[in-house]
């Protein structure tokens, strides 16, 4: 279970299958050591962290016998990242649809398989989103609303993106802090990480959870 705006929650249907497409991606790369996602809170994190952080966020969004976790900054942003590589996927269909390699591919048209626009589409229509575009829209600002529709259905803000700078003072840290709402551990609490034999359970937990449901 997760603490999103709409309530302690997993994941269900299409919400939940774009989701994991993605979120199996990023397994992906990070079962090779390749995961980079621009941002800085997870760069930061050793490899056997970002494991350990993606697993308790996929445990807690897609099982519903997992207590929800505390929401840190790490832990919102894996979940962000998850919905960034939506969005690169799309941008890479509109992109692939401009030129003649990606003709091939059918992301210009609609291919035997859900692209990642309609698998975006129906994600929104199960959750009750009144505007959709069409799967041949073009203008990506079009898919960024709607990716950013549904990450605002899980993420309450975007506080991860901010960073708790070490050169202010306690007073003004606190202060800022407060006037958002932010927990005062919320930047500085360490992920687990765990030794190399946990790591590689959970990375195999990861991938089955992923995989399993894809």
């Amino acid at each position: 279970m997760y603490n999103t705006p709409d309530g302690i929650r997993v994941l269900q249907g299409d919400e939940r299958q774009l989701f994991i497409e993605s979120l199996g991606m990023l397994v992906d790369a990070l079962a090779c050591e390749e995961l980079l996602t621009d941002i800085q809170v997870l760069e930061d994190l050793t490899q056997n962290q970002k494991i350990a952080t993606y697993h308790a966020v996929a445990r807690a969004l897609l099982n519903e016998d997992e207590p929800p976790p505390v929401l840190t900054a790490v832990i919102e942003a894996a979940v962000a990242s998850v919905y960034q590589q939506i969005r690169g996927m799309i941008m890479w269909e509109l992109d692939s649809a401009d030129d003649d390699d990606g003709a091939d591919l059918g992301f210009g048209e609609l291919p035997e398989e859900p692209s990642w626009r309609e698998q975006a589409i129906a994600a929104g229509r199960q959750v009750g989103f009144e505007h959709l575009p069409e799967a041949d829209e073009t203008d990506f600002d079009e898919w960024d609303l709607l990716i950013l529709c549904l990450e605002d259905r899980v993420l309450w803000d975007q506080d991860w993106a901010m960073v708790d700078h070490p050169d202010a003072s306690p007073e003004l840290a606190r202060h800022i802090k407060q006037e958002l709402g932010i927990q005062d551990d919320y930047f500085v609490t360490i992920p687990h990480d765990p030794k190399d034999a946990e790591a590689e359970r959970l990375l195999a937990e990861l991938r089955s959870m992923t995989e399993d449901a894809r």
